[in-house]
């Protein structure tokens, strides 16, 4: 077998034809897509002759160019690869005449043909002119064509002409042209792609690509049974066709996953910018020189009782005209979400109207399998799907019995009325046995919608929670204290201790039931900050996405739940903090030693003799501030009393005191004066000691 790689890249694109001398298209045989842009195309057949065309839309080919395999399974080789040079529009109108790419309307059009051969016919009796145009005359009624022909010059009404052709062959390709440019005309035309093979005969093709494409989007739905049926996870696909020709009986693979792919342009030609040279005055300038991303597994008997009852539905197509067709025969495994809304209409129900588990797993098939590879995970559709060309089909991904459990979720961080209720929620394993592409959740319940919901990527056998609706039959009332204290002693150096401190936030959750219709099962999201790790967490306490998830049950009307958390880092203090004294007092507690521990009862000595000396010098600041404010008031009240002889005796009286007041004042003055000093001493020596004391770690 023979390779024939024509350029190797990765970026796809989906060409409208393929096509080759005299046979019919290479059918596309396989599609892979892929959630960044693009999609992989493999086609397969045989071919008689020398060359195979490709018929490729413009905005197809550069993705086709970086990404073209051609393989010829009969050894044969691809020598050569043809196409028209793509040229940008003002280039391409640069090159048509003058004429043409100036004209407008009629009267502008035969303006700029002056001279040009033209064929008139106008509604007088159907009348035929012909010869070149002279010109247009402008009358004070009537605007005229002038047409020579053989020395004759003719003057026709513009009002009376019916039809003109352009016999000049140059002008009437011209004016095509310039129609396609102006109906953007090269965005749709296809483009021929040529490849040319050593010899002619029969070839036996692979060809592979990628081109651009929509990205494939996932939908679940979850349905809700008692607590033998468990929970039934369906998924699907939907899936765009835009390549311009219709996916029959396709092989389809959904890719999730972040592989890089970018445009790159090959094939518009690429030119360098020159400076203009010529000759001037007779002699030649100098030349320029040039700078240098499993398999389901089987479900219960009833399951397939059912399934044979109703038949099974691999995917489902619609286009714009189809989807009231879709939304009408909710019963073929469809998404059915319009029809849930409406209390569950989705499925055929039985006679007494009791939709159970069974009946939606039977409604789909078993979905699709998946496998990792280099990064990528990959979903093989099972069997042939057909995509009409523009329409858009569903594919099931996903129909299984997951362990899952309904309950109530609450959420502190939340905002709104979720800051007092909690959700109704699902907890979930991925038991699919591989990774669950992100998207939106239709659940149900007993055949009714009961709420959306929406999940990122969850990898296989990973848990989530996913609320759905708020429930406002449970009350919460939050609140929140906070504390911190020196917990442990590290070491003492240069008169600086370095301890650990814990820092501890207790949470508590007034929780008041207001309706029996909700499960008793509370779990509750606490967010996880970094460094801090919970205390007493229950044993059944999940951890998903940076939060805690702690579990607790409602009993009664009223229950309360407090979820403690705390973090512990060490940090440096002088001996005067209250944590650095806290983590002391600890140590001296512990089996520390004797002569470290002699020394640091010297310094809480110390501290403690400082620590009176200080309070006795506020004890006076006080004194002395209620004596100076006294004084301020009897000061007010002498001037209040003025000279008056009545008011003597009670201003001499206020005067002794003012007197009293001062020396009191001065002699307390004195005191903290000498405090002061005596502080400073302490100080001084108690620094002194506590730089001799050293503690490692």
């Amino acid at each position: 077998m023979r390779f024939a790689i024509l350029v190797a890249a990765t970026s796809l694109f989906g060409c409208s034809h393929m096509q080759t001398n005299n046979i019919d298209p290479l059918p596309v045989k396989r599609v892979v897509l892929y959630q960044n842009g693009i999609a992989y195309f493999e086609r397969a057949g045989e071919m008689h002759g020398d060359t195979l065309r490709l018929a490729v839309r413009p905005e197809q080919i550069n993705d086709l160019l970086t990404s073209l395999t051609v393989i010829d399974k009969a050894g044969g080789q691809s020598q050569s690869i043809s196409l028209p040079i793509d040229k940008s529009a003002a280039q391409r109108l640069d090159e048509l005449p003058p004429q043409v790419r100036q004209s407008g309307g009629l009267v502008s059009l035969l303006q700029a043909f002056r001279g040009a051969r033209l064929s008139v016919t106008t509604k007088d009796n159907f009348a035929h002119y012909s010869g070149r145009v002279v010109g247009i005359e402008e009358g004070s009624n009537e605007t005229h064509l002038a047409l020579s022909k053989d020395g004759d010059i003719a003057h026709i009404a513009l009002s009376t002409i019916t039809r003109v052709k352009v016999l000049d062959r140059p002008l009437q390709v011209g004016l095509e042209k310039v129609l396609d440019h102006s109906l953007n005309q090269g965005k749709w035309k296809p483009v021929e792609l040529a490849v040319r093979f050593d010899h002619a005969g029969k070839h036996d093709l692979l060809v592979s690509y990628v081109a651009e494409m929509p990205t494939w989007k996932p939908a679940y739905r979850l349905v809700l049974g008692n607590a033998k049926e468990g929970a039934l996870l369906q998924g699907w696909a939907v899936v765009d066709n835009t390549s311009g020709e219709d996916w029959n009986q396709v092989e389809l693979s959904l890719s999730s996953g972040s592989p890089i792919s970018f445009r790159y342009d090959l094939h518009k030609p690429h030119f360098v910018q020159r400076p203009a040279v010529g000759v001037k005055h007779g002699q030649a300038n100098a030349p320029v020189a040039a700078a240098a991303v499993g398999s389901s597994r089987k479900l219960e008997k009833a399951v397939k009782m059912r399934r044979k009852q109703r038949g099974r539905s691999a995917s489902m197509n619609f286009s714009d005209d189809g989807v009231s067709a879709l939304i009408g025969s909710p019963g073929r495994g469809g998404l059915g979400t319009m029809g849930s809304a409406r209390g569950g209409g989705s499925m055929n129900v039985s006679s007494a109207g009791k939709v159970d588990v069974a009946d939606y797993a039977a409604a789909q098939g078993t979905g699709a399998k998946g496998q990792a590879m280099r990064g990528l995970f990959r979903y093989d559709v099972p069997g042939r799907v057909t995509v009409p060309d523009r329409s858009s089909t569903l594919v099931s991904l996903v129909n299984r019995k997951i362990d899952g459990e309904d309950l109530l979720l609450y959420r502190p961080d939340a905002g709104g009325d979720a800051r007092n209720h909690p959700y109704r929620a699902v907890r979930f394993k991925n038991d699919t046995g591989y990774m669950l592409q992100g998207g939106p959740v239709t659940v149900l319940s007993n055949g009714m919608f009961v709420g959306s919901g929406v999940f990122n990527r969850i990898e296989a056998d990973a848990e989530t929670f996913l609320p759905f609706s708020l429930e406002r039959g449970i009350s919460i009332k939050p609140s929140m204290s906070q504390d911190r204290k020196g917990t442990k002693l590290l070491s003492i150096a240069d008169g600086r201790v370095r301890c650990e401190t814990r820092q501890r936030r207790t949470q508590k959750f007034e929780i008041t039931r207001l309706t029996n219709d909700a499960p008793s099962k509370l779990y509750l999201r606490i967010v996880k900050r970094d460094g801090w790790s919970l205390k007493n967490a229950p044993a059944d306490t999940r951890e998903h996405n940076n939060s805690w998830y702690i579990p607790a049950t409602i009993t009664g009307d009223s229950t309360t739940v407090e979820v403690t958390d705390e973090q512990t880092v060490p940090r440096r203090f002088n001996w005067q903090h209250p944590l650095a004294r806290q983590a002391l007092q600890l140590y001296l507690e512990g089996d520390a030693p004797a002569k470290v521990k002699q020394a640091i009862e010297q310094v809480r000595q110390a501290n403690k003799e400082l620590d009176e000396f200080k309070r006795q010098k506020r004890e006076l600041a006080k004194q002395r501030k209620r004596i100076n404010d006294e004084q301020k008031r009897l000061r007010r009240n002498i001037s209040t009393l003025g000279e008056a002889k009545v008011n003597r005796s009670l201003t001499k009286e206020f005067s002794t005191r003012l007197g009293k007041n001062e020396a009191a004042i001065a002699k307390i003055n004195a005191q903290i004066v000498t405090l002061d000093e005596t502080i400073h001493v302490k100080r001084q020596a108690l620094t002194e000691l506590v730089k001799s004391i050293k503690l490692g770690e």
